[in-house]
This record gives structure tokens, sequence and C-alpha cells, in this order.
């Protein structure tokens, strides 16, 4: 973890970020399969509340409300048959400095976590990997 993954409100996962736990993480499931999972995942957990869900845009947005504020962005993107991409942006709310002391990246791997127990991984950043 570096030193602008801990002072930061922000955590967003990407294909190619600098850290192999934030890239982009891909499931062997169709687009509905994976957005049911995290709807699913978001509803059963206290400490989440779902806000909105269109799985024609591919997203879904919720709220941790405790222990922390945060707002939490899924967007869910087919690239293949069977191979579904998941990102996560999570931004914490905070009163006077943009600064959650690392609560946005564990929050984030946390739901990478859950959404890995339910459905299939395949790997991460597989756009760039041919073969994958």
């Amino acid at each position: 973890m570096g030193f602008k993954d801990f002072f930061s409100n922000r955590t967003e996962t990407l294909e190619q970020h600098r850290n192999k736990d934030l890239q982009t993480r891909y499931y062997k499931a169709n687009k509905s399969k994976v957005m049911q999972a995290v709807k699913s995942i978001i509803e059963s957990d206290p400490q989440l509340r779902l806000l909105d869900y269109s799985e024609d845009h591919g997203e879904i947005t919720a709220e941790y409300i405790k222990p922390r504020k945060a707002f939490v962005v899924v967007s869910v993107i087919t690239v293949f048959p069977y191979r579904t991409a998941v990102d996560f942006t999570i931004t914490t709310s905070t009163l006077f400095l943009p600064i959650d002391w690392g609560f946005s990246r564990k929050a984030t791997l946390h739901l990478y976590e859950k959404v890995n127990k339910e459905l299939e991984f395949i790997g991460v950043g597989l756009t760039e990997k041919k073969d994958a």
C-alpha cells in the first residue's frame, strides 16, 4: 500500500492500476448473473445500503452507512461471453481533510473477496492478456 493509497478518501479499480490488488477483476459469468450477485452482496451487508440498480447501464450504487459514510459505484461490463469485468469506486465522506486512512481501499478489497466467493474468478487486468 503506497502513501497515496493511505492518504486519500477515494479508491478506484482500473484495468491497469499500479497496484495489482486494485486492478479490474473478471468473472466467468454473464452480466446479469454478476449484477444479481453484487446486488445480493450489498443487500445482505448491514453496513451497506443499496441506492440504485441499473442492469441496462451495468451500474450499481450503494453507500456505507457504518463504520464510515462512503459512496460506492460498481461498474459491470461483459467484454466477451462469460467474461465479465467488475470495477469499484469508493469515495469516503470526510469532514476536514480528504483522508480516510485506507478505509476505501479496505472496503474495495473486502467487496472483491465477497464477489470472489459468489462467482468464478478468472483473473485481473485481462484485456492486456491475449491468451487469458
